[in-house]
C-alpha cells in the first residue's frame, strides 16, 4: 500500500486517499478536494484558451517600471499617466 496514498486520523482511524489528480498524479480523499485543487492549485493542468487569454491581458497592465499588475486598463493609465515613476508625467496634477 502507497503511503501517500494514505492519511492517518487524530482517532487512529486511517482515511485512504483514492482520488488522484491526473495532471500531477496527488491524491486526495474526496471528489470535492480534488476538484478544488484541480480548479485552483495544480500548475501542472493545461491551460485553457480563457486562461491564457487572462495571461495575457494582465501582462498588458503589468506596470514593469514598478513591478505592479493592474486588473483594470483604465487603473493602470492612470497609474502611467500620475503615479508611474518611469513616466515623465508622473506627478503631475489635473487642471480642472
Amino acid at each position: 500500500m502507497d503511503i501517500n496514498s494514505m492519511k492517518k486520523l487524530s482517532d487512529g482511524f486511517v482515511l485512504k486517499k483514492k482520488f488522484a489528480c491526473p495532471y500531477c498524479h496527488i491524491k486526495f480523499g474526496s471528489v470535492e478536494t480534488l476538484k478544488q485543487h484541480m480548479t485552483n492549485y495544480c500548475s501542472s493542468r493545461p491551460k485553457t484558451d480563457e486562461q491564457t487569454q487572462m495571461k495575457k491581458k494582465s501582462m498588458e497592465t503589468f506596470c514593469s517600471s514598478c513591478q505592479i499588475p493592474f486588473r483594470h486598463q483604465s487603473s493602470y493609465d492612470a497609474h502611467k499617466m500620475y503615479y508611474c515613476r518611469g513616466s515623465n508625467k508622473a506627478h503631475v496634477k489635473m487642471q480642472a
